[in-house]
């Protein structure tokens, strides 16, 4: 949580040193501070699931996460929202759960299930698909979906994002977005060394392949 804190990024952003952000805050209103940011691309692949599964006959979609999170969970929603108007197709905020889960009401693991079940059952039905903003968030869900006896992917079709080892550990295995970790690695350090080179060069923010 302290990591993305924006205050706390702000402040490392202008101790003057060469920093690299993997990830950053959402800044929504305030100038965002100057720094260099490298992220994974968040809104290509969501784009094309969206894309092939209305090609497949599908054309209700949910989204799961809290946007506001860190700036890739807010780029997964914003790329769900652009795909949505690109190719024709409904935003129902109905069948979303973008609400954010970091209140202390959730601190009890069950009590959070519990939760995503009651916003489940209050949907007047469920989406063909839900977005989720991380693998974990998709875990969450397929828990209180199995919770209220719903099958996965027959009665409705989970996408996750990073391609975590756990999304591979469930039965089905979770599709999901898959990050290069090795090649954002290699592409951190060279931003890094560009920065100490020229440390007067702009700041710029480059989005890995996924």
């Amino acid at each position: 949580g302290r990591l993305l804190d924006r205050n706390y990024c702000r402040m490392a952003a202008d101790l003057g040193y060469p920093i690299l952000f993997v990830d950053f805050p959402v800044y929504t209103d305030e100038d965002t501070p100057d720094a260099d940011i490298l992220l994974m691309n968040n809104e290509k692949c969501i784009a094309s699931f969206i894309r092939q599964m209305k090609e497949k006959g599908y054309t209700r979609f949910g989204f799961m996460g809290d946007k506001f999170h860190c700036r890739s969970f807010f780029e997964r929603y914003r790329g769900y929202r652009n795909a949505l108007e690109i190719y024709g197709l409904t935003y129902d905020p109905a069948i979303c759960l973008e609400e954010r889960y970091e209140s202390p009401e959730f601190d009890d693991y069950e009590t959070f299930i519990l939760h995503l079940k009651n916003r489940l059952q209050a949907m007047p039905s469920l989406p063909d698909a839900f977005i989720c903003a991380n693998d974990f968030n998709a875990l969450d869900l397929i828990t209180a979906l199995r919770g209220l006896g719903k099958r996965i992917p027959e009665d409705v079709m989970i996408l996750g994002f990073d391609d975590s080892p756990e999304s591979r550990i469930i039965t089905p295995t979770m599709s999901t977005v898959h990050i290069h970790s090795q090649a954002m690695g290699i592409l951190a350090v060279r931003m890094l060394l560009s920065r100490i080179k020229e440390p007067d060069m702009y700041s710029y923010t480059i989005h890995a392949e996924t």
